[in-house]
């Protein structure tokens, strides 16, 4: 390019205008067509807007540039705070030189780390300062403020509340002074009462032979019991020849039951004895006896014990020993043995005599044998009476013999 100035013509003097040589014009061409084509357009004479085209291409405006490829600048001193361009030079020696006053922290960029965005700030509910990575809420930071006041130091230090291990409290110095005292304390009631109960405990046990109500011991929670049903009276005579009734048969005896049962302290227990069955005075069936009960002061049976049966005329020639009691009854659990009582024995069959003996008591004892004119009574609990008869046929009347009572053992259980 030449530099050349432009001199207007003046045709009052007759002074030529600036003669532009060929070259000139050349070198302003290249020099426009080397811009076009350094951007990578190609030259068309019909586009006169190539040269704005490159310009934009290659080079940033001063407002708001937009940089492509890998621009350079100056690097400032680290001390600079001024409104330079910094480069990454100079934010790498500002950082090294500790400008800073903390070390930055970079997201990601290790193997086993993945490229995430951290939030931090303050929690819109006032809570605290809290962290998300992502779109994951990491909770609130602890900082040494609030750790301090929720958590105890290892240190040491004073708690609030209930201290819980496992869901069960953790006793402290004091509850365990106060248990301790509570315990001895209990320990010294709980030996009393273990004496109390010793002693009735380790007594013998107590026969129930006539109706009475009892009252349980404190300290005590069970109660053993064997009651024995009443026996059933027996028949009695009178015959002038054996073609009349000359030969009662013997009662049934009562059943047996046994069994733990629980009670309460304070609770009464009301023991009824029946009685045995009378024998009949005449030639005719014995009488059933009473029944035999303990009974709860809830009104609840314990033991109930029908009395055995008594000696049956069947007919004139034929008298049939009665059947031994059916078992007893309870309305609560606790009974281990509940057995029915025995017969008593025929005492005549046409003309032939027979025994007519009363039912054994339970363990087979008692039974009353028949008796010559006047039958006899049952001797153990339970046991039936036995059968009169009168071989001498005075044609008189003869008792038959009474079945025994019932009875009741009772022992307190802890």
């Amino acid at each position: 390019m030449q530099n050349i100035t432009f001199n207007e013509p003046d045709p009052s003097t007759g002074k030529p205008g600036t003669l532009v040589p060929v070259d000139w014009f050349q070198n302003v061409n290249d020099e426009i067509s080397n811009v076009v084509t350094n951007a990578g357009i190609t030259l068309d004479s019909t586009n006169h807007l190539q040269l704005t085209t490159a310009l934009s291409t290659i080079y940033a405006p001063l407002l708001s540039p937009a940089f492509k490829g890998t621009p350079t600048c100056p690097t400032p001193d680290t001390t600079d705070d001024s409104q330079k361009i910094c480069n990454t030079a100079w934010v790498k020696s500002y950082v090294t030189a500790g400008e800073l006053g903390y070390t930055p922290v970079r997201q990601g960029g290790v193997s086993d780390q993945t490229n995430d965005t951290v939030y931090i700030g303050n929690a819109t509910d006032g809570s605290g300062l809290k962290a998300t990575v992502n779109t994951t809420d990491l909770g609130n930071f602890a900082f040494e403020s609030w750790v301090e006041g929720n958590y105890l130091n290892l240190a040491g230090g004073n708690i609030t509340g209930s201290l819980t291990l496992q869901g069960t409290t953790v006793a402290t110095v004091n509850t365990v002074n106060a248990a301790e005292a509570d315990v001895k304390n209990l320990l010294s009631e709980e030996t009393e009462r273990a004496e109390n109960v010793e002693s009735i405990i380790s007594s013998t046990y107590y026969p129930i032979s006539s109706s009475t109500t009892i009252t349980v011991p404190t300290g005590v929670t069970r109660v053993y019991l064997r009651g024995i049903g009443a026996g059933g009276g027996a028949m009695g005579c009178a015959a002038v020849n054996t073609t009349q009734t000359y030969s009662g048969s013997g009662g049934g005896s009562g059943g047996i039951m046994e069994g733990v049962y629980s009670v309460t302290g304070g609770d009464t227990l009301k023991f009824t004895i029946g009685s045995g069955g009378a024998g009949n005075i005449g030639p005719g069936s014995g009488y059933y006896g009473g029944v035999t009960s303990c009974v709860n002061g809830a009104g609840q049976r314990l033991q109930s014990l029908p009395s055995g049966s008594p000696g049956v005329k069947s007919t004139t020639t034929n008298t049939a020993g009665g059947a031994g009691a059916g078992m007893g009854t309870s309305d609560v659990s606790g009974t281990f043995r509940n057995d029915p009582g025995n017969d008593g024995q025929d005492g005549q069959a046409g003309t032939a005599q027979l025994s007519g003996a009363g039912g054994p008591g339970p363990g087979g004892v008692g039974g009353a044998r028949s008796g010559l004119q006047g039958g006899q009574n049952g001797t153990a609990y339970g046991a039936g009476g036995g059968g009169a008869y009168d071989t001498g046929f005075t044609g008189n009347n003869y008792a038959g013999g009474s079945g025994a009572s019932g009875f009741f053992l009772y022992k307190w259980l802890p």
